[in-house]
């Protein structure tokens, strides 16, 4: 599994729900309301003990199918995913 994740729900200037996964982590320090660009929300881990210290970082539409399956590069369908270094040089 993921060990501990978080999600954020965004909305982009266009009204767009857009959301981001942060899997992976050792503690999570936010686990609810609203965060502020540079806020912490978890620290790294490896999935306790499963993994080398890692990051699982993903941005999916707000309707993609189905939020338990992996992402790009590990699943058939990549529906509902988006690149998520396109989408940060985009929405800086």
């Amino acid at each position: 599994g993921w060990g501990n994740v978080v999600i954020i729900e965004h909305i982009a200037a266009d009204g767009t729900k857009i959301q981001s996964l942060y899997g992976h982590l050792e503690t999570i320090l936010k686990t609810q309301g609203d965060v502020k660009r540079r806020e912490q929300i978890g620290t790294i881990g490896g999935a306790g003990g499963r993994y080398p210290c890692h990051l699982h970082f993903e941005i999916r539409w707000t309707a993609c199918p189905v939020w338990n399956q992996t992402g790009n590069g590990y699943a058939d369908d990549k529906h509902g995913w988006i690149d998520p270094s396109e989408f940060i040089d985009q929405h800086r």
